[in-house]
């Protein structure tokens, strides 16, 4: 069996060479190293383009999750005022941070940079996911399950 392996593997590597010869004949072997070197070109050219569009389209997306987040954290923490849980601090730090990240300088005219959009659209994120954690799991200091020490 083994041996019968090695002959399919030899053929295989002949055929490969005879068809790696054919390509050479058709393209020129003169010029082999020129169209090798232009595919090359075409393919970094092609991901280029490609990681360009995704960068712009991912920069959409940031900014329409960060600008969509702000209420829902907003939301979150008025369902945390009315059943008592502590939430203030934490809007604050959120609600300035993002103000500061984004109005001011729109505000003034000026252009609101990638690093603006990206730190304000976590410090939503963060905010909305500290406020559901909270929902989720605070019932008056102990968490929900458990009781509190006598």
């Amino acid at each position: 069996m083994e041996n019968q392996l090695r002959k399919n593997m030899v053929g295989m590597i002949w055929v490969a060479g005879l068809i790696l010869a054919a390509i050479v004949y058709l393209i020129g072997p003169d010029r082999i190293l020129y169209a090798g070197i232009a595919a090359i070109d075409n393919a970094r050219a092609t991901m280029d383009r490609a990681f360009s569009a995704l960068a712009i389209n991912t920069f959409e997306v940031m900014r329409a999750l960060a600008l969509g987040l702000a209420p829902a954290f907003l939301v979150l923490c008025a369902l945390a005022s009315r059943r008592g849980i502590p939430y203030l601090r934490l809007l604050v730090v959120v609600a300035v941070l993002f103000l500061v990240l984004l109005y001011l300088p729109a505000h003034e005219g000026w252009y609101v940079s990638s690093k603006r959009w990206t730190v304000a659209f976590i410090a939503v994120a963060v905010g909305c996911a500290v406020m559901s954690r909270r929902l989720t799991f605070f019932d008056g200091g102990a968490p929900r399950g458990m009781s509190r020490a006598p």
